[in-house]
């Protein structure tokens, strides 16, 4: 589970399912004891991928898979 935190202090964040309505990308989440919705325009989702292009979130999704793997052996 994801956490989000705020001046106004951690929230759990749960995504619930991904659909498209439209041109929108839409988010279900359970934030906290909320339900949400997160409507993401097509250039909501070009900022969002630009965000992305870093060299830091680049080598974290290039080494996420490895990091899936290591968790899998120790519990093992």
């Amino acid at each position: 589970m994801a956490r989000m935190t705020s001046f106004a202090g951690e929230l759990e964040v749960k995504f619930l399912r991904a659909h498209r309505v439209g041109e929108q990308l839409v988010i279900e989440a359970a934030l906290g004891v909320w339900d949400s919705q997160i409507y993401f325009q097509p250039q909501d989702m070009i900022h969002m991928l630009r965000l992305m292009l870093n060299p830091s979130a680049l080598s974290y999704f290039l080494l996420l898979p490895f990091a899936c793997c290591k968790r899998w052996l120790l519990r093992r």
